[in-house]
């Protein structure tokens, strides 16, 4: 987990993004692979290489001084932040509503949540800022760190909300060891079809998906990763890479989309999985 980043995006060779449709209420074509070199990126009809750095990497969920932290990147040429969806810090807002016992609703969202991002993506836009957002952020589904980091705050431990009990879910109510650069036995990172087909909890991610990507799809400033340091089964990765690559088809939209592997050893089989599929993931991390 990094705080401070300083980041290079290189496309996958050979990749070009054939969807230059114009977002509805904005006046910029979508960010994509650049049809000049496939190694930079194009935004506004221009070749651009993504450069950032930034004091948080959930800036979306620190609203106070955003605006002027996000000044001071463009004026020091700088155009890209990544941006995971992690609540992990005092003052950070949960994307789901809680009930009067304190529990949360996953059928019910936090508005607050979903207006900061929108905010933050508005913000960015305004400054051409290309956002990575990082659907998944494991760091919050694990051992607790920081103030709300960590599977005894998440909204999707039993413990915590109103919707399912352990037994109901096959969920944990306590996780104890920290992300790793392989699987580990989390059942959270294992509800895809491919997987254990958790349908019950796979609904309620989806739902949490769909949210998220009816906010971000509107914006042409917006690149996507499926987790943030994951060392999880790449089967997970992969359904969560397609799914929103179709929702962006349903909407004429072509999504740029990649995976954020664990592993050190960028020669390892899960790396390769990333590499040896642009047809589902079009840029690497």
């Amino acid at each position: 987990m990094r705080n401070v980043l300083l980041v290079l995006l290189i496309s996958l060779l050979g990749m070009s993004c054939q969807n230059t449709k114009q977002i509805p209420g904005t006046e910029s074509s979508p960010v994509s692979v650049s049809d000049e070199n496939p190694y930079y990126w194009q935004y506004n009809g221009k070749t651009v290489l993504l450069l950032g750095g930034t004091w948080q990497d959930n800036l979306f969920n620190h609203p106070a001084g955003l605006a002027e932290h996000l000044d001071l990147l463009k004026s020091a040429g700088g155009n890209y932040v990544r941006n995971t969806m992690s609540h992990r810090n005092e003052g950070n807002v949960f994307a789901f509503k809680r009930e009067e016992d304190g529990r949360f609703n996953l059928n019910q969202f936090n508005e607050e949540y979903w207006q900061r991002l929108k905010n933050f993506l508005d913000l960015c836009y305004e400054r051409d800022i290309i956002v990575q957002i990082e659907i998944w952020d494991p760091w919050d589904h694990y051992e607790d760190h920081q103030s709300y980091g960590g599977w005894s705050h998440h909204p999707f431990n039993p413990a915590n909300n109103v919707n399912y009990t352990a037994e109901e879910s096959g969920l944990p109510t306590k996780i104890d060891y920290a992300p790793r650069g392989e699987p580990t036995e989390h059942p959270f990172f294992r509800t895809v079809p491919a997987l254990a087909n958790n349908k019950t909890i796979l609904e309620n991610q989806c739902s949490f998906v769909d949210k998220l990507l009816a906010i971000t799809l509107e914006h042409p400033n917006v690149l996507y990763c499926v987790n943030n340091e994951s060392g999880e089964q790449i089967e997970w990765s992969d359904y969560w890479a397609d799914y929103v690559n179709k929702t962006a088809e349903k909407i004429g939209v072509k999504a740029n989309i990649t995976e954020m592997r664990r592993n050190e050893d960028v020669r390892a089989q899960d790396h390769h999985r990333v590499y040896n599929h642009p047809d589902r993931y079009t840029y690497l991390e």
